[in-house]
C-alpha cells in the first residue's frame, strides 16, 4: 500500500534533508562530472594473496612451514581436550583455518551503473577450493551454521548467481556460495552493487622479472571520487560557502587523492631464487610529489660517504626542510595566530624561526648506528640534518645555546648542575648539555660540519660522526657489499634504508628460538606429531643471510620503494627482533616507570574497603602514605581504621 503524504509534508525540508538530498544527487551524477568514472566497474582496493604453502620457499623454513602445516590437525584436538566445547564450533574453526590457508582475493569496487546499493559500492571475498565439491561443501557448512544463529533476515536462493544464497539487507544484497566465475572453483561472499565477483581484479600489479607473488594489491584512488563528492554537498548545505572547506579539498585533490587525476598504489610482494621483495608503487603521482612530500632529486654519493661502511642501521633521503615553512603558512591560513606566535619569538630571541633555523638547513637528513660511533648499539646513533647556511645556522646555535644556560640561571638548583657548554675536540666545535657534579650517564651533543649538524646521545658518537662526514673516516656505506649487493645499479635513489643481517640477526636469533619453541610446543601430540627443530642452529641458519635494504626512487611519473632481503622468514625475524631489540633500552626507560606507576595508589581515595582490596591485590602504597592515610582516614572516619584492619584479615 503505497504511503500518503499530508498536504503540509511536500513542502517541508529539513536543515539536514538538503545536504543529503543534495549529495545523493552529487552521487548519482558524479559520472558526468569525472571522466576517470566512465568505466562501468573502478577498483578502489583489491588485495590476492598466495597458498600459504608458498609463503616460505627458504630451505631453512622448511620445519617453520612443517610446523604450521600441522597447526588444523592441532586445533581439531581441542574440543576433546576443552571441557563444554561447541559442537558448531568445530565447523568454524575448519572453515577459518581454510580462509587463511587457501590462495584469497578481496575487492572493493565502485559499480557506476548501478547506486542504488551502498552507493554503488560493493565489496567481494572469495577462497579457493579448488573443486566444485569443496566450495558446495563449505556452503552446507555456512548455511548449517546460519540456521541455527536465528539470522535477522532471510537466507533465499540467489536470484543473480546460480547455487549461491542471497540474503536482502537494509544496505545492500549479500550474496554468497560456490562460484566459478573466474575460471576456477571458488567460495564467494559479496555485498551490494556487484555484478561479476571477477571485477577489479585484472588491475592487480604483474609480478616483476623473476619473481613470484605471495601477495599483490593495488588501489585507485578515484573510485574515491563520487564519495568525495558526495561528502562536499553535504558540507556545503551545512556549512554554506567556506574558505576552510575549499582548502580542504583542494589539498586532497593536489595530493592526488581525488579529482581528475588521481594517484594509484600497486603492491606486490614476494620472492626470486636469491632474495625476497617487496615493491610499492605509487603510479602518476609525479605531479602531486610536492604536495604529498615525496622527494624529487636524488642522493649524492657524498651524502652516502657521510655514513660508514661498517653502519648496523642506516637511512639516508632527499628532504625540504621548506616543508615546516609551509605548514605554517597552512596553519595560518585555517587561523591559527602563527604568525603573531612567531613574530613574539623573534623579538624575544632574536631567532627568526623562518630564516634562521628552517631556511639555513639543507636538502638531505640521514641516520645510522655503527662500530664507528660507538659499537653499533643505540648509543651509537648519530642523527645527521643537512645544512644550506652554516654561518647562519651557527650563529642560531650559538643563540639557543644561550637561551638555554639563561633559562637555567634562573632556577637556583638548576644554575649550578645543569649548563650547555660549548667545546672543541681535535679541531671540532661542539655543544653538549652537561649536569656538573651530578654523575648523570648522558651528555647530548651536538657538531656542526660544512654539510650536516650532527646530533648524538654521546659526544663519542658525535665527533665520530662529523670526522666521517668531513671525510676522515672510511669510504662510507656504499663501499659496503652487503648493501650494494641488494641495490639496482642504475637507479638513482632518493631514499636509502639498510639493516645489517649479520649483526641484527646476532642479536635478535634469541628472540627466533622462542618464537620458534613456541611454534613446535603449540602443534606437538605425543606419538602423533613432532615438526623436529623449527629453528636451525644459528650458523646454519645465519649462512650467507642477505641484508635487508631498502630504496625509493622514481621510474617515469612513478614513485618506487622497494626492500630486497633474505628468502628465509626466520632470517628476517631474527633481523628485525635485533633492529627491534637495539631500542630496547628506549622503551624500558618509558614502560617501567609507567608500569610501575600504575601499581601506585594515590591518597585522593580514602575508602577502608577499597584500600584494603587494593593492598591484598598487591597495590604498593608508599610507608608514609600508609601513615597519612591511616591518620586521614581516623580522623574522617573514627571506625574506619579498624574496617580497614578487618578488611585486611
Amino acid at each position: 500500500m503505497p504511503r500518503t503524504k499530508s498536504p503540509k509534508s511536500k513542502h517541508r525540508t529539513s536543515k539536514m534533508s538538503k545536504p543529503l538530498a543534495g549529495g545523493l544527487a552529487a552521487l548519482a551524477g558524479v559520472g558526468l562530472m569525472t571522466p576517470s568514472l566512465l568505466a562501468q566497474v573502478q577498483p578502489l582496493l583489491v588485495i590476492e594473496k598466495a597458498d600459504i604453502s608458498s609463503w616460505a620457499p627458504s630451505e631453512k623454513d622448511a620445519a617453520l612451514a612443517r610446523a604450521l602445516n600441522m597447526v588444523p590437525a592441532r586445533l581439531n584436538e581441542l574440543p576433546g581436550e576443552i571441557p563444554d566445547f561447541p559442537d558448531e564450533a568445530r565447523p568454524v574453526i575448519d572453515m577459518i583455518l581454510t580462509l587463511i590457508a587457501r590462495e584469497g582475493r578481496m575487492s572493493i569496487t565502485y559499480n557506476h551503473d548501478d547506486t542504488s546499493q551502498l552507493m554503488g559500492y560493493g565489496v567481494t571475498f572469495s577462497v579457493d577450493t579448488k573443486t566444485a565439491e569443496d566450495a558446495r561443501s563449505m556452503h552446507r557448512t555456512l548455511m548449517g551454521l546460519l540456521e541455527m544463529s536465528d539470522a535477522p533476515f532471510p537466507i533465499d536462493p540467489s536470484e543473480r548467481f546460480e547455487g549461491m544464497s542471497q540474503i536482502a539487507t537494509p544496505a545492500g544484497q549479500v550474496h554468497f556460495g560456490p562460484s566459478n566465475a573466474g575460471g576456477g572453483w571458488g567460495y564467494v561472499m559479496q555485498f551490494g552493487a556487484v555484478d561479476d565477483p571477477s571485477d577489479g581484479f585484472d588491475a592487480l600489479p604483474a609480478s616483476p622479472d623473476g619473481v613470484t607473488s605471495i601477495v599483490r594489491a593495488h588501489m585507485d584512488f578515484a573510485a574515491l571520487n563520487p564519495l568525495a563528492q558526495m561528502g562536499r554537498q553535504m558540507a556545503e548545505g551545512f556549512m554554506g560557502d567556506s574558505p576552510e572547506l575549499d582548502m580542504a579539498f583542494s589539498s586532497m585533490e593536489e595530493s592526488g587523492l581525488i579529482g581528475e587525476r588521481t594517484i594509484k598504489i600497486d603492491y606486490n610482494a614476494g620472492y626470486t631464487d636469491e632474495y625476497s621483495v617487496e615493491r610499492f608503487s605509487m603510479v602518476d603521482s609525479r605531479h602531486a610529489a610536492e604536495a604529498l612530500g615525496l622527494p624529487i632529486e636524488p642522493l649524492r654519493r657524498d651524502e652516502l660517504r657521510a655514513i660508514p661502511g661498517d653502519a648496523v642501521m642506516a637511512s639516508a633521503a632527499r628532504f625540504d626542510f621548506n616543508q615546516f615553512n609551509e605548514a605554517l603558512d597552512m596553519m595560518g591560513e585555517f587561523g591559527l595566530p602563527i604568525e603573531d606566535g612567531l613574530a613574539q619569538f623573534r623579538e624575544q630571541t632574536g631567532i627568526d624561526v623562518r630564516t634562521d633555523v628552517f631556511g639555513a638547513m639543507g636538502d638531505a637528513v640521514a641516520a645510522y648506528t655503527s662500530d664507528s660511533t660507538g659499537g653499533g648499539s643505540l648509543l651509537s646513533g648519530v642523527v645527521l640534518l643537512g645544512v644550506g647556511d652554516r654561518d647562519r645556522l651557527a650563529g642560531t646555535l650559538a643563540k639557543l645555546a644561550g637561551l638555554a644556560n639563561q633559562a637555567a640561571q634562573m632556577n637556583e638548583h638548576a644554575a649550578r648542575y645543569v649548563s650547555v657548554a660549548s667545546w672543541n675536540h681535535g679541531g671540532q666545535d661542539l655543544m653538549s648539555l652537561r649536569f656538573n657534579g651530578i654523575p648523570i650517564p648522558l651528555e647530548l651533543s651536538l657538531a656542526l660540519t660544512d654539510d650536516w649538524l650532527i646530533l648524538g646521545a654521546t659526544p663519542q658518537s658525535v665527533i665520530a660522526a662529523a670526522n666521517q662526514a668531513d671525510g676522515h673516516g672510511d669510504g662510507g656505506l656504499a663501499t659496503n657489499e652487503a648493501f650494494t649487493e641488494q641495490l639496482d645499479g642504475g637507479r638513482r635513489y632518493v631514499s636509502l634504508n639498510y639493516l645489517d643481517a649479520q649483526r641484527l640477526g646476532r642479536s635478535g636469533y634469541p628472540f627466533a628460538c622462542l618464537l620458534g619453541s613456541a611454534v613446535a610446543n603449540g602443534v606437538r601430540s605425543p606419538g602423533l606429531r613432532d615438526p623436529g627443530l623449527v629453528v636451525p642452529p644459528f650458523h646454519e641458519l645465519m649462512d650467507g643471510a642477505r641484508a635487508s635494504v631498502g630504496g625509493s626512487y622514481w621510474e617515469g611519473e612513478d614513485y618506487i620503494t622497494e626492500w630486497r632481503g633474505d628468502r628465509s622468514m626466520l632470517v628476517q625475524t631474527s633481523v628485525m627482533g635485533g633492529a627491534i631489540g637495539q631500542f630496547a633500552p628506549l622503551i624500558a626507560a618509558f614502560t617501567i616507570p609507567a608500569i610501575a606507576n600504575s601499581r601506585q595508589f594515590s591518597l585522593g581515595d580514602l575508602r577502608p574497603t577499597a584500600l584494603a582490596r587494593m593492598l591484598r591485590a598487591g597495590v604498593s602504597i608508599d610507608p608514609l602514605d600508609r601513615a597519612v592515610i591511616a591518620t586521614m582516614a581516623a580522623q574522617a572516619q573514627p571506625k574506619a581504621l579498624e574496617r580497614l584492619k578487618g578488611g585486611l584479615e
